[in-house]
């Protein structure tokens, strides 16, 4: 069993966990992982570290049926394993969250391994998102939906305008969440959307979401609004670019 916070932090692990991921003892898991998703492999059908998502918010919150992962042992076996997330509701506040995550890896088996390379995690590009906001332009990859999703250019608009039509209200939920200080409920939206912008490849909605989330977390919360603006006009940028 892992233990992590509301937030995506890692809290701490048992002995056979420690195992699992190649550990020793605990001061070498402490040493080594600061994520467990780190060792996961990235191979289709299996959760792995996402660019724009957290992997715990994916298997909570994905309508995707994935809930298994390839984990790459320091013996470079790979082991393959269910996933079981269960929260609970702390009596005491810990890292000042009010749940845990309680991650179990069940029906396990070693598999040889493949040399496939661990996705790498790319940070914001930030001023791409700005230049994007200023150029009232967004980046939309139709080939890449076609060939994902076997849907045609037109099917698409239609998923983007009622994208559109619930952004509004999405957005103003964000606001009254933040003037109520309802941060976790924020979060819990913030997740909820980043999942429909990465099925819809929106990768601009998705940086200025991940702006927002690291926000709450790191408590900047007098700097939010600025990103809800940005969301807005980002909005406003996809109408003018589907017309």
């Amino acid at each position: 069993m892992i233990l992590y916070d509301e937030f995506g932090q890692l809290l701490g692990a048992d002995a056979n966990s420690i195992k699992l991921f190649g550990c020793n003892d605990i001061n070498e898991f402490k040493e080594k992982v600061r994520d467990i998703s780190d060792f996961f492999v990235n191979k289709d059908g299996y959760i792995h570290k996402f660019d724009h998502y957290n992997w715990i918010d994916f298997l909570n919150y994905s309508e995707e049926n994935i809930d298994k992962v390839l984990i790459k042992q320091k013996e470079n076996n790979v082991v393959e394993a269910q996933v079981i997330i269960k929260e609970i509701y702390n009596l005491i506040k810990i890292n000042n969250s009010k749940t845990t995550y309680m991650v179990d890896f069940i029906e396990q088996t070693i598999l040889p391994f493949e040399n496939e390379p661990l996705i790498e995690v790319r940070e914001n590009d930030k001023e791409d998102k700005e230049n994007n906001i200023l150029n009232n332009k967004i980046e939309l990859n139709y080939d890449k939906i076609k060939n994902e999703y076997d849907i045609d250019k037109e099917f698409y608009h239609e998923l983007l305008n009622d994208f559109i039509s619930e952004s509004r209200s999405d957005l103003n939920l964000m606001s009254t969440y933040t003037k109520n200080n309802d941060y976790k409920a924020l979060l819990k939206m913030i997740y909820r959307l980043k999942s429909i912008c990465t099925n819809l490849h929106l990768s601009d909605f998705l940086s200025i979401l991940d702006n927002i989330e690291k926000k709450v977390i790191n408590k900047n919360y007098d700097n939010i609004k600025h990103s809800f603006d940005d969301y807005e006009k980002m909005i406003n940028i996809l109408i003018e670019n589907i017309r």
